[in-house]
């Protein structure tokens, strides 16, 4: 297989010449895509799917814009992988311009704008990415429930005072917010963890520590029960470390400290953005930080 593939790249090599058509353009770049995803060579991926981008865009005829929203999706989530966050907001960016703001293609790479947000630093980037998306007024039921997370942790990151709601109060009820998300809330591996997880931090935002406590155990059952230790290694380490504080009493000290194991583990476990890209909206060594933060 390995030696097929090989002649597939000489092959494909051959043929990315600016005038061959857009269709021999495509196959070849993507030959060459795929063999860099076996050899887990990041940056040429991005290269060679910028180079698609290029050399697509310069045929003089009308082109679908399949082909570019191809190679958008496959270079955006390494650029995540390779935290190179300036290089995604530009494809990000580049993507959406391609797009009419009613399709659904668009406000699936607008999610990647809200991530960038979160990831790199600039939280203000994912409020911005919301109201990008209310103002279309797309309505695809589950694509419509990831948004009602990603508004979920703006509103939970505003609460802190880490993202401007243009001067407003942020008004959040949980709850509600649960009930709005009934397909997701069925993943139990997935995205229902990671509204579990909401839902303990808002408690704790608002200081319900009543509920908190009664909800750590069961908490710590379902990440038992639901998540794998390799597939959802690090929604597991995020959950046990929240749990540990809240079984320290909310103590700073002892919180931080009985949470450390289970934070060391996160943070030596790499967030794989190519197979959970729409769980870890927020990097989770930032919900554990923000958390010992508020202690």
């Amino acid at each position: 297989m390995s030696l097929l593939l090989n002649d597939f790249k000489k092959i494909a090599e051959k043929n990315i010449e600016i005038n061959n058509t857009y269709l021999t353009l495509f196959y070849a770049y993507n030959i060459l895509i795929i063999y860099y995803e076996k050899k887990s060579n990041f940056d040429k991926i991005i290269f060679y799917a910028e180079e698609a981008i290029y050399a697509i865009s310069q045929k003089k005829y009308p082109l679908p814009t399949l082909p570019f929203l191809f190679f958008y999706s496959k270079s955006i989530p390494y650029a995540f992988q390779n935290r190179q966050w300036t290089k995604a907001k530009d494809l990000v960016d580049k993507c959406l311009k391609l797009l009419p703001n009613k399709t659904f293609n668009y406000h699936t790479i607008l999610v990647y704008r809200a991530m960038l947000g979160f990831h790199s630093g600039n939280y203000q980037l994912a409020y911005e990415a919301l109201k990008m998306h209310k103002k279309a007024k797309l309505e695809a039921p589950l694509l419509k429930e990831q948004w009602q997370i990603i508004e979920a942790w703006i509103m939970l990151f505003a609460g802190w005072g880490k993202i401007d709601l243009d001067g407003e109060k942020p008004n959040f009820r949980v709850f509600k917010f649960i009930n709005s998300v009934p397909n997701f809330v069925k993943d139990k591996p997935g995205h229902n963890s990671v509204i579990q997880l909401l839902k303990f931090l808002f408690f704790f935002q608002k200081e319900k520590y009543e509920q908190l406590y009664d909800m750590s155990t069961p908490f710590k059952l379902y990440a038992h029960r639901y998540l794998k230790p390799k597939l959802n290694a690090r929604t597991r380490y995020i959950i046990r470390t929240v749990c540990a504080v809240a079984d320290e009493g909310f103590d700073k000290k002892l919180g931080i400290r009985k949470a450390k194991t289970y934070y060391e583990k996160l943070k030596n476990t790499p967030v794989n953005f190519l197979e959970q890209k729409t769980v870890e909206i927020v990097p989770f060594e930032l919900v554990a930080d923000t958390v010992f933060e508020n202690l």
